[in-house]
Protein backbone atom coordinates (compact mmCIF):
# COMPACT_ATOMS: atom_id res chain seq x y z
CA UNK A 1 0.00 0.00 0.00
CA UNK A 2 1.45 3.30 -1.21
CA UNK A 3 0.71 6.62 0.49
CA UNK A 4 1.50 8.70 -2.68
CA UNK A 5 2.51 8.28 -5.92
CA UNK A 6 4.09 10.40 -8.60
CA UNK A 7 5.28 10.01 -12.05
CA UNK A 8 7.65 12.26 -13.52
CA UNK A 9 9.53 13.30 -16.56
CA UNK A 10 7.92 10.58 -18.80
CA UNK A 11 7.47 8.15 -16.67
CA UNK A 12 5.08 5.21 -17.22
CA UNK A 13 3.24 3.56 -14.45
CA UNK A 14 0.49 1.14 -14.36
CA UNK A 15 -2.01 0.07 -12.20
CA UNK A 16 -3.69 -3.40 -11.89
CA UNK A 17 -4.60 -3.77 -8.28
CA UNK A 18 -3.25 -2.69 -4.76
CA UNK A 19 -4.23 1.00 -3.27
CA UNK A 20 -2.91 4.01 -3.10
CA UNK A 21 -3.93 5.76 0.22
CA UNK A 22 -3.99 9.47 -1.33
CA UNK A 23 -3.25 10.29 -4.28
CA UNK A 24 -1.65 9.08 -7.61
CA UNK A 25 -0.30 12.30 -10.13
CA UNK A 26 1.66 12.00 -14.04
CA UNK A 27 3.46 15.00 -14.68
CA UNK A 28 6.24 15.93 -17.51
CA UNK A 29 4.41 13.91 -20.17
CA UNK A 30 3.91 11.17 -18.08
CA UNK A 31 1.67 8.04 -18.83
CA UNK A 32 -0.59 6.41 -16.05
CA UNK A 33 -2.81 3.12 -16.97
CA UNK A 34 -5.24 1.88 -14.19
CA UNK A 35 -7.67 -1.04 -14.80
CA UNK A 36 -7.82 -2.15 -11.53
CA UNK A 37 -7.13 -1.75 -7.38
CA UNK A 38 -8.02 1.80 -5.50
CA UNK A 39 -6.60 4.76 -5.03
CA UNK A 40 -8.42 6.44 -1.62
CA UNK A 41 -8.18 10.20 -3.38
CA UNK A 42 -7.54 11.49 -6.52
CA UNK A 43 -6.13 11.20 -9.66
CA UNK A 44 -4.54 13.77 -11.51
CA UNK A 45 -2.93 14.65 -15.19
CA UNK A 46 -0.32 17.83 -15.42
CA UNK A 47 1.56 19.09 -18.00
CA UNK A 48 0.57 17.18 -21.25
CA UNK A 49 0.31 13.54 -19.87
CA UNK A 50 -1.87 11.17 -20.35
CA UNK A 51 -3.90 8.56 -17.98
CA UNK A 52 -6.44 5.47 -19.14
CA UNK A 53 -8.97 4.28 -16.74
CA UNK A 54 -10.70 0.59 -17.73
CA UNK A 55 -11.42 -0.11 -14.30
CA UNK A 56 -10.65 0.62 -10.20
CA UNK A 57 -12.10 3.43 -8.46
CA UNK A 58 -10.84 6.43 -7.15
CA UNK A 59 -12.62 8.20 -4.41
CA UNK A 60 -12.16 11.69 -4.89
CA UNK A 61 -11.72 13.05 -8.14
CA UNK A 62 -10.08 12.64 -11.67
CA UNK A 63 -8.79 15.54 -13.39
CA UNK A 64 -7.38 16.81 -16.55
CA UNK A 65 -4.79 19.43 -16.11
CA UNK A 66 -2.89 21.95 -18.33
CA UNK A 67 -2.33 20.12 -21.65
CA UNK A 68 -2.95 17.07 -20.36
CA UNK A 69 -5.10 14.12 -21.45
CA UNK A 70 -7.40 11.50 -19.78
CA UNK A 71 -9.31 8.68 -21.45
CA UNK A 72 -12.30 6.67 -19.13
CA UNK A 73 -13.39 3.69 -20.44
CA UNK A 74 -14.72 2.07 -16.99
CA UNK A 75 -13.95 2.36 -13.44
CA UNK A 76 -16.01 4.84 -10.50
CA UNK A 77 -15.09 7.79 -9.63
CA UNK A 78 -16.22 8.86 -5.71
CA UNK A 79 -16.86 12.71 -6.68
CA UNK A 80 -16.10 14.56 -9.55
CA UNK A 81 -14.35 14.48 -13.34
CA UNK A 82 -12.47 17.64 -14.02
CA UNK A 83 -10.61 19.00 -17.35
CA UNK A 84 -9.20 22.74 -16.75
CA UNK A 85 -6.45 24.62 -18.41
CA UNK A 86 -6.67 23.09 -22.03
CA UNK A 87 -6.56 19.30 -20.58
CA UNK A 88 -9.06 17.13 -22.81
CA UNK A 89 -11.03 13.84 -21.27
CA UNK A 90 -13.07 11.37 -23.42
CA UNK A 91 -15.03 9.18 -21.50
CA UNK A 92 -16.91 5.76 -22.95
CA UNK A 93 -18.01 4.06 -19.88
CA UNK A 94 -17.68 4.32 -16.01
CA UNK A 95 -19.58 6.19 -13.39
CA UNK A 96 -19.04 9.55 -11.82
CA UNK A 97 -20.84 10.06 -8.15
CA UNK A 98 -20.77 13.94 -8.41
CA UNK A 99 -20.22 16.66 -10.92
CA UNK A 100 -18.63 16.76 -14.05
CA UNK A 101 -16.51 20.42 -14.16
CA UNK A 102 -15.29 22.00 -17.55
CA UNK A 103 -13.09 25.21 -17.64
CA UNK A 104 -10.15 27.38 -19.31
CA UNK A 105 -10.28 26.43 -22.78
CA UNK A 106 -10.83 22.73 -21.88
CA UNK A 107 -12.95 20.32 -23.67
CA UNK A 108 -14.98 16.85 -22.14
CA UNK A 109 -16.40 14.76 -24.94
CA UNK A 110 -18.99 12.21 -24.13
CA UNK A 111 -19.84 8.68 -26.38
CA UNK A 112 -23.16 7.56 -26.04
CA UNK A 113 -26.74 7.93 -26.51
CA UNK A 114 -29.97 9.20 -25.04
CA UNK A 115 -28.56 12.49 -24.15
CA UNK A 116 -30.75 14.85 -22.16
CA UNK A 117 -29.55 18.00 -20.36
CA UNK A 118 -31.99 19.24 -17.49
CA UNK A 119 -34.43 16.69 -18.41
CA UNK A 120 -34.97 17.56 -22.14
CA UNK A 121 -33.72 15.72 -24.90
CA UNK A 122 -30.23 17.10 -26.55
CA UNK A 123 -29.23 14.80 -29.33
CA UNK A 124 -25.61 15.81 -30.12
CA UNK A 125 -23.34 18.57 -30.61
CA UNK A 126 -21.71 20.79 -28.21
CA UNK A 127 -22.64 22.09 -24.58
CA UNK A 128 -20.80 26.13 -23.44
CA UNK A 129 -20.73 28.05 -20.24
CA UNK A 130 -24.15 29.99 -20.12
CA UNK A 131 -22.49 33.01 -18.46
CA UNK A 132 -19.17 33.04 -20.25
CA UNK A 133 -17.39 32.85 -16.87
CA UNK A 134 -15.75 30.55 -14.67
CA UNK A 135 -17.56 28.01 -13.54
CA UNK A 136 -18.36 28.51 -9.87
CA UNK A 137 -20.72 31.45 -11.42
CA UNK A 138 -22.53 28.65 -13.48
CA UNK A 139 -25.71 27.64 -12.73
CA UNK A 140 -25.42 24.03 -11.89
CA UNK A 141 -27.03 21.67 -15.12
CA UNK A 142 -28.18 18.33 -15.04
CA UNK A 143 -26.39 15.54 -17.73
CA UNK A 144 -28.22 11.91 -18.17
CA UNK A 145 -27.60 9.45 -21.10
CA UNK A 146 -26.49 6.29 -21.54
CA UNK A 147 -22.21 5.97 -22.73
CA UNK A 148 -21.11 3.74 -24.88
CA UNK A 149 -20.04 1.25 -22.58
CA UNK A 150 -23.50 0.69 -21.78
CA UNK A 151 -23.54 2.61 -18.21
CA UNK A 152 -25.80 5.55 -17.42
CA UNK A 153 -24.69 9.07 -17.26
CA UNK A 154 -26.27 10.87 -14.34
CA UNK A 155 -24.57 13.81 -13.25
CA UNK A 156 -24.50 17.75 -12.55
CA UNK A 157 -22.10 19.57 -14.64
CA UNK A 158 -20.99 23.08 -14.79
CA UNK A 159 -18.89 24.90 -17.66
CA UNK A 160 -16.78 27.99 -17.22
CA UNK A 161 -14.27 30.20 -19.36
CA UNK A 162 -14.34 28.74 -23.04
CA UNK A 163 -14.88 25.13 -21.50
CA UNK A 164 -17.39 22.68 -23.42
CA UNK A 165 -18.77 19.04 -23.08
CA UNK A 166 -18.85 17.25 -26.66
CA UNK A 167 -21.68 14.87 -27.05
CA UNK A 168 -21.04 12.15 -29.86
CA UNK A 169 -23.41 9.43 -30.38
CA UNK A 170 -21.87 5.76 -30.00
CA UNK A 171 -20.93 4.06 -33.34
CA UNK A 172 -24.31 2.07 -33.16
CA UNK A 173 -26.15 5.79 -33.11
CA UNK A 174 -24.04 6.87 -35.77
CA UNK A 175 -24.85 4.14 -38.46
CA UNK A 176 -28.87 5.20 -37.74
CA UNK A 177 -28.31 8.13 -38.15
CA UNK A 178 -26.43 7.68 -41.53
CA UNK A 179 -28.87 5.06 -42.58
CA UNK A 180 -31.85 7.29 -41.67
CA UNK A 181 -30.04 10.56 -43.35
CA UNK A 182 -29.52 7.78 -46.64
CA UNK A 183 -32.85 7.06 -46.39
CA UNK A 184 -34.03 10.33 -46.34
CA UNK A 185 -31.83 11.42 -49.14
CA UNK A 186 -33.21 8.31 -51.58
CA UNK A 187 -36.41 9.25 -50.98
CA UNK A 188 -36.13 12.90 -51.51
CA UNK A 189 -34.34 11.65 -55.26
CA UNK A 190 -37.58 9.30 -56.44
CA UNK A 191 -39.94 12.03 -55.72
Amino acid sequence: MERRLYAYDRSQVTMSGGTIVSCLQAYDSSRINVSGGSIDYSLHAYGSSRIDVSGGSMGGCLSAENSSQVTMSGGSIGERLSACNQGQITMFGGSVSQELRVSDSSTLTIHGSDFAVDGQPFGYGELISIVGSNYSFEPCRYLTGILASGDLLNNDFRIGNNGKIVLVPEPASAVMLGLGSLFLALRRRRQ
